[in-house]
């Protein structure tokens, strides 16, 4: 789909630059975790995952370098932002609220904690530099959620992506037109909500997407605002507007 793939090269290109520019600071504040909790939230979690251990690479060759030090550095860095980064795509996979990002950005940041302290704590010369570099690991994580939440709702728009949160915007009943509709069709909208339902609970018993049919139920007959003798149901006395066009 060359929409998506053109979302995952922005996203990645995104990441890779806060890289790049995090880097100059500390190795471990970069926010690798953005890329997947973007993808898994906007696409999928496999595709989510899959970016993850791509950008994991990416990331862990900036740690690159002539000494043997940062070839372990790179190992690190690579383990790291592979497990946190399996996290936040679980994570978001199942809910891209707002608040879950944030929850994720704190679960990544935990992880990377703890596992920078491990290791540090079983190889490391220097705790007081362990430490350090767990606490960047932190702001990295902490980073990724908030900025994430920023860019997902544009990323959105830009894309036309039927993702779960701009569905719920979507199935609000103070969005525009479903108020126009259960203001000037009533019994129209009420009958939206029990085919959106029906839609529901099939989707849900064949593995589909439920938000994305029930939203699809709330509009299936928005058309009946503007063109309302187009529908049969509406179509009294047996004329039929379709003949006539």
């Amino acid at each position: 789909n060359t929409k998506r793939l053109l979302l995952v090269s922005v996203v990645i290109v995104i990441t890779l630059t806060l890289g790049i520019l995090a880097r100059i600071v500390n190795i471990y504040a970069v926010p690798v975790a953005l890329c997947t909790m973007l993808i898994s939230a906007m696409i999928s979690l496999k595709a989510g995952i899959f970016c993850n251990v791509a950008m994991s690479i990416l990331i862990a060759s900036l740690a690159a370098g002539g000494s043997e030090a940062y070839t372990v550095q790179m190992i690190y860095v690579l383990v790291t932002n592979i497990v946190s980064g399996t996290v936040a795509s679980l994570m978001m996979s199942r809910s891209a609220s707002r608040i879950r990002a944030l929850l994720t950005g704190f679960a990544v940041a935990g992880v990377n904690f703890a596992i920078i302290i491990g290791y540090g704590l079983m190889t490391a010369s220097s705790l007081l530099g362990t430490v350090q570099d767990g606490l960047y690991s932190c702001g990295g994580g902490i980073a990724a959620g908030l900025i994430s939440i920023a860019l997902q709702p544009l990323l959105e728009v830009i894309f036309n992506l039927p993702t779960p949160m701009r569905l719920l915007e979507l199935s609000n009943p103070n969005s525009p037109l479903l108020r126009r509709l259960m203001l000037e069709a009533p019994g129209t909208y009420h009958h939206s909500i029990l085919v959106a339902n029906l839609a529901e609970a099939s989707a849900e018993a064949v593995n589909a997407n439920p938000l994305l049919a029930r939203v699809g139920a709330y509009y299936h007959d928005i058309g009946k605002l503007k063109r309302p003798l187009y529908f049969r149901e509406n179509q009294v006395g047996g004329d039929n507007a379709h003949d006539h066009t």
